[in-house]
């Protein structure tokens, strides 16, 4: 991003435009929060039916105020909206803060407004957050330039939210247990500035230590990949704690590949969190006992857990939740781990056995369990734990499972910034993401971004009737074939094959070729003409009319006994960008779904990820006196199948299905591939599925 947004987070003068009479009235209530959180700079309230407002005077335009002026608020009438950020534009105003709704989230009529304003603010280098949002509030600084009615405290969390009203319940919620923010921001309708023009900001901010951010949808993968990997990477990194809204897809068009009905949009997120160190949380509560955890804890140095509990039920519960998640609860000597105190243990036996895993190496984080015993000292247990927590060097979440009889102990543990909650499952969710993102950042720290396949010598247009030439062209491998446009008429075309065929009809009225009889394996050379006839038959009989064009690939058949039918895909997702996807291919792949993917461009170590995150890639290594398969050259396809991805755009969705993976050493081979490019009304009458 080429501007910068410093007077975004640092401005010295506000105009808040459409302040009123009423208390109560948006723009008031944005005025009186400037005010009262005593921001360091000028206020100048802006209604031109207004006088003075608030001791002060109140100006008709932003054009008459005697100052210059780092943000505009707006809070008028959308309608009205275009006028005021035209005079904005004329005082030289960097930036503008569109509280206002009524634009794209209403219909055809507000996209067209919103269209009018990012032309006004394209023409006068204006940069605006919103439209449709709450505003934003650096604590720190005293800032709070929004309508929200909880006042943040200060503190390490930067808070980005596209959803104002849920912004505001995530502040009341987490505001009475001291937990602090150093940024909160309103995204709105995002006309302009993104999240990622914010975390690209973030990256040098001293005062954020964990960012949290609620999306309904990003844009453009490549960037945000970018972006995160640099976060990650940073000396001191900053975990991005996501929670996902909208994780289904209504109304979309019909897609002709099976790439393109197993991507969908939380298979896509799934893959760009992954690809850009971003941790993804499935629930509010989860997210917010998320962002506390890392607000509060070092990030893990390893994945070793002990839990240390007074009441073995609740410890179970918890191992459960933690080894789920891949966190390891090794055996320390000398004790069982998890470590149960018994429901008579004192505060003193929780601070000697915190004091001894603080000194075991095999120990990286600790869960403590808290069950209301009659004998259980609650509060100075609470105290216990607060005391460690100050010389600690490793992470620590609580559980005081109960409610009443534990409510004056969990406050000890909020004030001593204890993360902590009172069902063990979600203390062990917390302790476990720790654990998760720490190992997500170890894989970015140690893979290259993009690392280029072999050398691409040439690669042929996409070939309307024929894309298995261009595969062919980039290196992948496919057995000897013949296209023909119509049924042949002499058998001579075939010499150059063997004497067994598979056979395929290839028409935009054929989806599923096996289907409807469009397939045919084991044909003798001699009779494929005479058996192309009697599939066209067949395929009549499924009351599926052949017009022209369409074709005919006749292809040498291969064993595939040794061999495993991948699939290896491409499909656009609007607006992030194109996805490779991996998977067992054949007829199931719809039915087995096990596939998994990943933003081009992708490296190395994310082909080699695809491959291991399969649910049957024990079958790659060779099982029940299989041979172990040749993943490296796999991994290669997938690198090359990247790169056509960058260099053909026009590609919409891509098929290579089967490919078999041979054993090691032998390569990989395509027996099919279908390709949709851009613009297309109906499929390519290309090679499809089997």
């Amino acid at each position: 991003m080429n501007r910068s947004l410093d007077s975004l987070f640092h401005p010295h003068s506000l105009a808040v435009i459409g302040v009123s009479r009423d208390y109560n009235a948006v723009g008031s209530c944005i005025y009186r929060n400037i005010i009262e959180e005593k921001f360091n700079g000028s206020v100048f309230p802006v209604n031109p039916f207004i006088q003075t407002y608030n001791g002060e005077v109140c100006y008709p335009s932003v054009l008459v105020i005697p100052q210059s002026v780092d943000i505009a608020v707006v809070v008028v009438p959308a309608t009205i909206v275009p006028s005021v950020m035209e005079e904005i534009g004329k005082k030289h105003i960097q930036t503008a803060i569109i509280i206002s709704a009524g634009f794209g989230e209403t219909g055809i009529e507000g996209k067209a407004l919103e269209y009018r304003i990012q032309e006004i603010a394209h023409t006068y280098k204006i940069t605006v957050l919103g439209p449709n949002c709450l505003g934003l509030i650096h604590p720190k600084d005293h800032i709070n330039i929004s309508f929200a009615r909880t006042k943040p405290i200060s503190g390490s969390i930067a808070f980005l939210s596209q959803s104002g009203a849920l912004g505001t319940a995530i502040l009341d919620i987490v505001t009475p247990k001291s937990i602090g923010f150093s940024h909160f921001i309103s995204l709105g309708n995002k006309i302009d500035v993104s999240e990622l023009d914010v975390l690209e900001y973030l990256i040098k901010d001293e005062e954020t230590t964990v960012i949290g951010m609620y999306i309904e949808q990003l844009s453009d993968a490549k960037r945000c990949i970018d972006i995160g990997r640099r976060i990650a990477s940073n000396s001191k990194p900053k975990p991005i704690i996501v929670l996902k809204g909208g994780q289904t897809k209504k109304g979309t068009d019909a897609v002709h590949s099976h790439t393109g009905s197993l991507a969908g949009l939380p298979e896509s997120y799934r893959a760009l969190f992954k690809q850009s160190c971003m941790l993804e949380t499935c629930s509010t509560q989860e997210f917010i006992n998320t962002l506390v955890a890392f607000s509060e804890n070092p990030i893990p140095k390893g994945n070793g857990a002990a839990i240390v509990t007074n009441a073995g039920g609740p410890a179970i519960l918890a191992t459960d939740t933690l080894t789920s998640r891949s966190v390891i609860i090794p055996d320390i000597p000398g004790k069982h781990n998890p470590i149960d105190l018994l429901g008579d243990a004192k505060a003193l036996d929780f601070e000697k056995t915190l004091s001894f895993l603080e000194k075991n190496d095999s120990v990286n984080s600790i869960l403590s369990i808290v069950t209301p015993q009659t004998m259980t000292d609650i509060d100075n247990t609470a105290n216990a734990f607060c005391i460690h927590k100050k010389h600690s060097l490793k992470p620590l979440t609580v559980c005081f499972m109960g409610d009443q009889m534990m409510k004056t102990g969990k406050q000890i543990l909020d004030l001593g910034h204890v993360p902590s909650s009172k069902y063990p499952e979600q203390a062990a969710a917390m302790l476990a993401n720790l654990h998760v993102y720490a190992s997500l950042r170890e894989r970015i720290l140690h893979s290259q971004y993009y690392t280029q396949p072999k050398q691409i010598h040439s690669l042929l247009p996409m070939d309307a009737y024929d894309p298995l030439s261009s595969i062919r062209s980039i290196g992948i491998s496919v057995p000897p074939y013949v296209i023909t446009k119509n049924i042949p008429t002499d058998s001579s075309i075939l010499s150059c094959l063997g004497n067994l065929l598979a056979i395929k009809i290839i028409s935009p009225q054929i989806i599923h070729k096996s289907d409807v009889g469009a397939v045919s394996l084991n044909i003798p050379k001699e009779r494929a003409i005479e058996k192309v006839k009697e599939m066209m038959e067949d395929i009549k009989k499924h009351n599926i009319c052949i017009v022209p064009p369409y074709t005919i690939l006749f292809m040498n058949m291969v064993d595939t006994t040794q061999s495993l039918e991948c699939i290896v895909g491409l499909k656009k997702e609007p607006g992030l960008g194109t996805l490779v996807m991996l998977g067992l291919g054949g007829i199931y792949v719809e039915i087995l779904k096990d596939v998994v993917f990943r933003f081009v461009p992708i490296s190395e170590s994310d082909a080699k990820e695809m491959v291991t995150e399969l649910q049957f890639f024990r079958i790659f290594e060779g099982v029940r006196g299989r041979k172990a398969l040749d993943v490296d050259e796999l991994i290669n396809t997938l690198l090359l199948i990247s790169q056509i991805a960058s260099e053909k755009p026009e590609i919409e969705e891509m098929d290579i299905n089967p490919l078999l993976v041979g054993p090691r050493g032998s390569g990989v081979l395509a027996l099919d591939c279908r390709i949709t490019l851009k613009d297309q009304k109906a499929p390519q009458i290309l090679p499809g599925d089997v």
